[in-house]
């Protein structure tokens, strides 16, 4: 609370002090939201792990039904992702392609006697991509807060006169 206090008193002297709180606010906000997305995350690996070890055939199908809800869950993230304006510039062509792949339709993971791995690596690529972009934006989010905390430090002179130098 003291850091917050001392950063918004420094916004205060500068006229930014609704600036300031808007970006700790959208900082919590996205905190929150990291831990819950994370959470689908690593349900859905908990959910994924019988495949690792050897499974009986009719529990295989009842763990794929059990992960189809999970699965829903990631495709409708996936989306909000993709249109997201603090990713816009961040999301690599490569992970806009598995996202546009897994969403392009169901994917069946086990036929009833083997399991399809160029379906499983569709899925384990978009949950591993979507891992990454949450991590992302929590990082950016913190970034884009700690560098306007960084900037109420900066004398307004300063500020002033460096502005004058550029074009």
């Amino acid at each position: 609370m003291k850091i917050y206090k001392f950063f918004y008193n420094e916004a205060l002297k500068k006229g930014n002090a609704a600036v300031l709180k808007e970006k700790y606010i959208s900082f919590f906000k996205q905190d929150s939201e990291y831990e819950d997305k994370g959470s689908l995350y690593n349900n859905l690996s908990m959910a994924t792990a019988f495949i690792s070890v050897v499974t009986p055939f009719k529990q295989i199908k009842e763990n794929f039904k059990a992960l189809l809800p999970k699965e829903i869950e990631l495709k409708e993230e996936i989306k909000k992702l993709m249109v997201d304006e603090t990713l816009s510039s961040e999301i690599p062509a490569q992970t806009t392609e598995n996202f546009e792949n897994y969403l392009s339709k169901e994917w069946e993971y086990f036929n009833g006697e083997a399991y399809s791995n160029d379906n499983l690596q569709i899925l384990f690529a978009a949950m591993n991509d979507y891992y990454y972009l949450i991590s992302r934006k929590y990082f950016l989010t913190k970034v884009d807060l700690l560098s306007y905390q960084m900037a109420q430090l900066e004398p307004t002179e300063k500020l002033q006169f460096s502005s004058c130098l550029t074009p």
